[in-house]
């Protein structure tokens, strides 16, 4: 049969929801006197196995939920669709359990369409003041205040409407803005990706408009109401001119003295904001890069502030990027004592290869390479970015270790699986692969039939070059075919 939507919806029901599906479907306000029981019990008999109920005839189906009566396929089509907004409904409602801003607004709402004026104005005093602490915005917020200003209105209380109007006018504004230039950030981020911004209604609004000096009307104000808002313009503008120090100096001033004000959710986002707009800038530009890097990383964390470790980010993980930036700036002891203290924030299907992962890098550096390829050997993953890591950390250590005819070996897998997989490998991943493979090739050449003009030349090449992957090690490797060192 037609695979129908409560199959779909059902199967991504959680065990306890499933069973609190069968008693909100038996409530007679929401059925009358439909009984949905059988059915519901019918399609669970499946769940195990969701194809079998595409595979299985209609009339059968009829048979199993309607015994001893004679098939009617409109009356199937309709109980599965009645079904199917019943299950409409109760995800709504689970929703509803979970958004108390969503039960506020509409318990005032529902006051309000009443004339329930004075109970409303209690519920509205006691909500009002909890939406004073959340030091998030949001646009269930933004109406539960025009809800007050409007009951003020019916009122006839001209005073307190004015003040309402004022009141949410300036939290919607505010709310507004902040939202704006963050969504601008994300706009800059996107130019990195070739993205095309032209005919963005955001840039249009924005080349339209005096923000710097109304954001200094709000900097004169000296208020926390406005902080966030100040905050996002300073760093939109740090990420629209990536050469703009002096705004950027602006908001990590502000940032950092304010930090006790904001939000887990803002400071979180705001240390992720400053550390992307590092890896933007070009480390010809700037050479501490990756120092300042660290130092946000280590902060971060000692406040606290790690929630990008418990998601899932395909192709690679926040978590890499830790442990990769350690490693660079040789912090050994540092990346180990993070590797064991944050791997358990990993979410589990993705634990064991991010540690196997971070332990070959840290065992790479320190140059214990049968460690290395211990864990190496034990890894499994299917993510192309971690399978090319790997694959580059094999070279650098058979090279090491004088595995030639393993290096030749793992040469020709790699060039293989990026060949055929274009369609799965990013371009810009591609790219700098190729330029890996390329190099690695002339090295291991070299190495093996030694060529003092072609050392040179290959020394040459890759001092000229900014998007080589392990650009220092294989400098260190001419070197010492050059020099006659080993270090």
């Amino acid at each position: 049969m037609r695979n129908f939507k409560i199959f779909q919806i059902i199967s991504a029901f959680s065990k306890d929801e499933k069973k609190e599906f069968e008693y909100y479907i038996k409530s007679p306000y929401l059925t009358s006197s439909r009984d949905y029981t059988n059915m519901l019990k019918t399609i669970y008999t499946f769940q195990s196995d969701s194809e079998k109920i595409q595979g299985i005839a209609n009339e059968k189906f009829y048979a199993m939920v309607f015994p001893g009566k004679a098939y009617s396929n409109k009356t199937l089509r309709n109980r599965l669709n009645e079904l199917t907004s019943l299950a409409k409904k109760f995800i709504v409602q689970k929703a509803l359990e979970s958004s108390k801003q969503q039960n506020d607004f509409l318990l005032l709402k529902g006051l309000k369409d009443r004339k329930l004026y004075g109970i409303f104005r209690n519920e509205y005093t006691r909500i009002n003041e909890s939406m004073g602490n959340d030091k998030t915005k949001s646009y269930n917020n933004a109406e539960i205040k025009m809800l007050s200003t409007y009951a003020y209105l019916e009122n006839q209380d001209f005073s307190k409407t004015f003040e309402g109007y004022r009141d949410t006018t300036e939290y919607v504004i505010t709310f507004f803005l902040e939202n704006y230039f963050a969504y601008l950030i994300e706009f800059e981020n996107e130019k990195q990706y070739g993205i095309n911004t032209d005919k963005n209604i955001a840039y249009d609004l924005m080349h339209n408009l005096k923000a710097d000096n109304f954001i200094k009307v709000l900097e004169d104000r000296n208020s926390d109401k406005y902080l966030l808002v100040i905050l996002y313009f300073y760093l939109y503008k740090s990420f629209h001119n990536l050469s703009d120090e002096v705004s950027f100096k602006k908001f990590r001033d502000l940032f950092f003295r304010n930090m006790n004000k904001l939000s887990y959710e803002h400071k979180d986002g705001f240390f992720g904001y400053m550390i992307s707009r590092y890896f933007m800038i070009p480390h010809t530009e700037n050479p501490n890069i990756l120092k300042e890097v660290f130092k946000l990383y280590d902060t971060k964390l000692k406040l606290g502030l790690h929630s990008e470790l418990k998601v899932i980010r395909y192709p690679s993980t926040a978590f890499r990027d830790y442990v990769v930036v350690g490693l660079k700036l040789n912090k050994y002891k540092w990346v180990k004592d993070f590797i064991e203290k944050y791997s358990p924030e990993l979410p589990a299907e993705i634990r064991e290869e991010e540690m196997k992962m971070a332990y070959t890098r840290l065992y790479l550096f320190k140059k214990e390479y049968d460690s290395a390829l211990q864990y190496l050997n034990e890894l499994q993953t299917s993510n192309y970015i971690y399978l090319l890591d790997a694959s580059r950390i094999k070279l650098r250590i058979f090279y090491e270790k004088s595995y030639f005819e393993e290096a030749f070996l793992e040469l020709d897998r790699v060039k293989h699986y990026i060949k055929n997989n274009t369609k799965k490998v990013a371009l810009s991943v591609r790219k700098y692969s190729k330029e890996f493979i390329d190099v690695y090739n002339e090295l291991l050449k070299l190495r093996l039939n030694p060529d003092k003009e072609g050392i040179d030349f290959l020394f040459n090449n890759i001092q000229k070059t900014n998007t080589l992957v392990a650009k220092d090690w294989f400098t260190e490797k001419i070197k010492e075919m050059k020099f006659g060192t080993k270090s």
